[in-house]
């Protein structure tokens, strides 16, 4: 499959029938290894294969384990940075950070920044009351700066193990 990304890739081998090893080709067994690979404790990352997984499949089980990674994420993140926050929140931040990445599209426009008007294909010239315009979900105010830490955490983690993957595969 020329042209395709490392992620596209491994979404085709997730549904695949044919996971044979072939010595002469590159196959859909080797990706979802690299995978395994790219996520495993001697990598130290836990979170960018539940995380790619939930991005690639969306399964309510992937959803679960990308959580419980982000929560481990959160807490980690929460030791280092000493911040001052029951176990509680923590957890609240992580799932909403999570919410964030892997939705992020205003729930209210739908993406588009703008009002539709009613009973028609057509947008509005009026912004989105939501997202005022961006089309983009907006992050609770309450641990507004939290939240964001652990999003850029989740876009890094997420970028490292496509290249871990990509590295892997050679």
């Amino acid at each position: 499959m020329k042209g395709c990304s490392t992620q596209e890739r491994i979404v085709t081998a997730m549904s695949s029938g044919n996971l044979k090893m072939d010595p002469e080709r590159r196959g859909d067994v080797d990706y979802l290894a690299a995978l395994g690979m790219a996520n495993s404790s001697a990598t130290g990352n836990r979170v960018g294969g539940p995380l790619m997984r939930l991005h690639l499949a969306g399964t309510p089980a992937d959803f679960r384990h990308a959580r419980e990674a982000t929560r481990y994420l959160t807490r980690r993140l929460a030791a280092q940075r000493s911040w001052k926050l029951p176990t509680e929140a923590l957890d609240d931040i992580a799932t909403l950070a999570l919410t964030h990445h892997v939705f992020p599209t205003c729930p209210q426009c739908l993406g588009r920044g703008y009002e539709v008007v009613q009973g028609s294909p057509s947008l509005s010239s009026r912004e989105c009351d939501h997202c005022r315009g961006s089309g983009r979900r907006p992050v609770q105010r309450r641990h507004n700066g939290f939240i964001r830490d652990v999003m850029e955490m989740l876009v890094g983690l997420e970028a490292a193990t496509a290249a871990a993957v990509r590295r892997s595969l050679g």
